[in-house]
């Protein structure tokens, strides 16, 4: 038995970053940039703000009563550190996997909604690693092995414009069938994480997104509080995640990167570039079918 959940770490690459702010040449777009890269820091104050608020019971399973939050930018980098809080008592096997799980949801939901945030104001998207080891940070120090873990995940292992997990996570079946009975009983049998070809999972967002969209018992099964929750709006409510806008908008960010590709061809970096727009290319049209197969890309966008 333990009286502490798992730790999680989390790495962020802004894909794109380095060439939106290559192009940036007078105060003016800068300081439009700078203000942007301000809003998604205040998504992160926002968030415990919401968990003081919302959390009057110090023996609720939630994010901020079992867990200490922190974050850091560094460069085109985010770190997200959540150190696991001291229980009064002691959670057997099954509450140590289950809780553990639960959180998790909550944590991802939030790194979602930077992800719609990035891409909806600056097609920016998102490659990271998500560890099961402790990281602390410290104003804009991060020490830890989680860090490391994390770090490598994202620029190793990643490759393409996915956040995955590592393997320690996944090989572990307790966790893994903790995070398929939560997603069952909790959230509507949507599913955050999606197995790809190399074997490691990562987040499906559009999945998670499209099954929400596809179903109202979400309400039902969680309360209005959290499905309130995960429907954070950012960027003075452009971005729902329950609006169809998303789908749009992430076509858009995929075709401009074809139209980028083109301009490397011949490079030595054009065939790396390809592989990694072809992913996300082959990501999108998977999930645009049915009811949003107008947001499918065409081959002839490549």
């Amino acid at each position: 038995m333990a009286n502490k959940l798992i730790p999680f770490t989390f790495f962020l690459d802004m894909l794109g970053f380095g060439n939106k702010v290559g192009k940036i040449n007078n105060i003016e777009q800068a300081k439009k940039f700078t203000e942007f890269m301000e809003t998604n820091k205040s998504i992160f104050k926002n968030w415990s703000i919401i968990d003081i608020v919302h959390n009057p019971s110090p023996d609720l399973i939630n994010l901020v009563n079992c867990y200490e939050f922190n974050y850091t930018f560094i460069s085109d980098s985010i770190v997200l550190s959540f150190i696991p809080k001291e229980s009064k008592t002691y959670y057997t096997e099954m509450e140590y996997y289950n809780h553990s799980a639960n959180v998790f949801y909550l944590m991802v939901n939030r790194v979602n909604s930077i992800l719609f945030n990035m891409l909806y104001e600056h097609k920016i998207l998102l490659r990271g690693g998500i560890s099961k080891k402790f990281s602390y940070i410290k104003n804009e120090f991060v020490v830890g092995e989680g860090l490391i873990e994390s770090y490598l995940l994202e620029s190793k292992k990643a490759i393409y414009p996915r956040i995955i997990l590592s393997k320690e996570f996944t090989d572990d079946s307790k966790f893994m069938s903790a995070l398929k009975f939560t997603s069952n009983k909790m959230y509507n049998n949507s599913r955050l994480i999606k197995k790809d070809k190399d074997g490691y999972f990562f987040i499906d967002y559009l999945g998670y997104m499209i099954a929400q969209q596809e179903s109202n018992k979400l309400r039902d099964k969680v309360g209005n509080k959290h499905y309130g929750e995960m429907k954070i709006k950012l960027a003075k409510d452009k971005m729902d995640i329950t609006n169809k806008r998303f789908f749009k908008v992430h076509k858009a960010s995929i075709e401009d990167m074809y139209k980028f590709l083109e301009s490397k061809r011949g490079t030595k970096q054009s065939s790396y570039i390809e592989e990694k727009y072809n992913w996300i290319k082959s990501y999108h049209n998977n999930h645009m079918k049915n009811k949003l197969s107008e947001f499918k890309i065409k081959e002839e966008a490549q």
